[in-house]
């Protein structure tokens, strides 16, 4: 709409003052329609230069609905437990850092990442995941807290 505005101006005589206005506003108008590209959270330890980088599963298309995303997600845990449970703790870091660039605030990734560092002995690590996983429980995920809560306490 601002555009038309523009082009409707260029064939009368307007001051500077209204011209300038009319071309912010196309301007910031353009910038509010694009969306920023996501990036890969940054682990704690690490710098955005020697995090992971490129994930082996592309993230799901804006446009996605929630219930499938959370079925996404709820496949993503089930596989992220399944390699811990077989002794895989890097797989399950893996599956976790990609789930996270689907959903940042999901607590129970934070968890995996607790439980699979601290089996490799990076204990600081998963004191680190704990105390960011803590920040996004929820009222209703009271186990979750508590098994965050003891590894901030080890």
């Amino acid at each position: 709409m601002p555009y038309e505005l523009l082009k409707s101006l260029a064939y009368r005589k307007v001051g500077k003052r209204e011209l300038i206005a009319v071309t912010l506003s196309c301007v910031l108008t353009g910038c509010v329609a694009t969306q920023p590209t996501a990036t890969a959270p940054v682990i704690p330890g690490q710098t955005q230069e020697n995090s992971s980088s490129a994930p082996t599963n592309k993230a799901p298309a804006p446009t996605q609905a929630p219930s499938q995303q959370l079925a996404l997600l709820n496949s993503k845990l089930y596989q992220a437990n399944q390699a811990l449970d077989q002794g895989k703790p890097e797989k399950a870091i893996e599956i976790a850092e990609q789930s996270l660039r689907l959903d940042r605030s999901d607590a129970r990734f934070y968890l995996i990442l607790s439980e699979a560092h601290w089996v490799m002995g990076n204990y600081d690590l998963a004191r680190n995941f704990a105390r960011q996983g803590l920040r996004y429980v929820r009222p209703s995920q009271t186990d979750i807290k508590q098994k965050l809560h003891k590894f901030t306490q080890i």
